[in-house]
């Protein structure tokens, strides 16, 4: 009897993970495909089309910590996985996705503004212990109890400055502070600065670099 009730629990805790596995899978395939079926940004990229850039991350004036890690970011995405009941193979994945403005620095130096509240992320997540009183706290901040925490399994995705990656969104044009120069200063308005925006409809994508 004993051995059947180790098994039964095994099997939960197998099929718990196994659950969690498979929709990070297809959550990260969703953005790859985001990723994949859009354009690249040029100049002759009309405003309001999908398009993808890549470069490497730059913080602006907010950043945030993530709850698990604790690092500096400007994307995180923490999640606990809890089984639903004992002995249950259902598994609920509970999270706290944040999300500050930040840019993308491009090859040839320019930089475009990265604005959204829903995005899809297809980067791997952190390789690290974390502290249970971090993760205590976040189970509580979720609506949690401290009793239902027990077999979670934690993750925790960022987006920090430095990283280089490839973003997918809505293409805007902004129109920029900075003042025009040259002859035409008094006549001609300043460039548009270029954003990627990502709403509930279109959300942003974000992943490793493609090689555009």
């Amino acid at each position: 009897m004993a051995d059947i009730t180790g098994l039964s629990i095994v099997a939960a805790v197998l099929g718990s993970a196994a659950l969690a596995a498979g929709k990070r899978i297809v959550e990260r395939r969703r953005a790859r495909r985001a990723l994949r079926e859009r354009p690249v940004l040029d100049a002759t990229t009309p405003e309001g089309s999908e398009v993808r850039v890549t470069g490497v991350v730059r913080a602006l004036d907010e950043t945030l910590e993530a709850p698990l890690s604790a690092r500096s970011c400007v994307v995180y995405r923490s999640r606990i996985y809890v089984r639903r009941r004992f002995g249950a193979t259902a598994v609920d994945a509970n999270e706290s996705l944040r999300m500050v403005t930040f840019a993308l620095e491009r090859p040839d130096g320019s930089l475009v503004t990265i604005d959204g509240k829903h995005v899809m992320l297809d980067l791997d997540p952190l390789k690290q212990k974390y502290d249970p009183a971090r993760s205590n706290r976040l189970g509580l901040l979720l609506g949690l109890s401290i009793r239902g925490l027990r077999g979670a399994k934690y993750e925790e995705v960022i987006v920090e400055h430095g990283m280089r990656v490839s973003i997918a969104g809505l293409m805007m044009k902004d129109l920029s502070d900075a003042p025009p120069t040259g002859e035409s200063a008094f006549r001609d308005t300043a460039p548009p600065a270029l954003r990627i925006a990502g709403d509930a409809t279109h959300p942003l994508a974000i992943s490793a670099a493609f090689a555009d």
